[in-house]
């Protein structure tokens, strides 16, 4: 019996991110599976790992939403290859909930 490689194992982010302008924390590693791209992400100071779910991808970017059971934050992740630069970029949305407050009524 051969050994079996995933089409996606060389797909260019699979690997381990993290952002340069983000809040210094997250970390994604972003990996091929039977299925596609699997992707597992965690705040690599206290290892908190995030649920992740709807995981999409193309070519050149693997998208996914994260949410942190300790905070309720939620996220949408966006990891894109640009090949003509050879590099990555991260695009990231946060959605914190908070109690509001009428500003005039305290």
């Amino acid at each position: 019996m051969s050994n079996v490689t995933s089409l996606l194992s060389h797909h260019p982010l699979v690997g381990r991110w993290r952002s340069e302008e983000d809040d210094g924390r997250s970390e994604y590693i972003v990996s091929a599976a039977p299925s596609g791209l699997s992707v597992k992400g965690c705040d690599f100071i206290d290892g908190e790992e995030f649920l992740i779910s709807d995981v999409k991808w193309t070519e050149s970017s693997v998208e996914f939403k994260t949410h942190m059971p300790s905070t309720g934050r939620k996220g949408h992740i966006v990891l894109t290859y640009v090949q003509s630069l050879q590099t990555v970029t991260m695009t990231y949305t946060f959605t914190d909930t908070c109690v509001a407050y009428k500003a005039d009524e305290r």
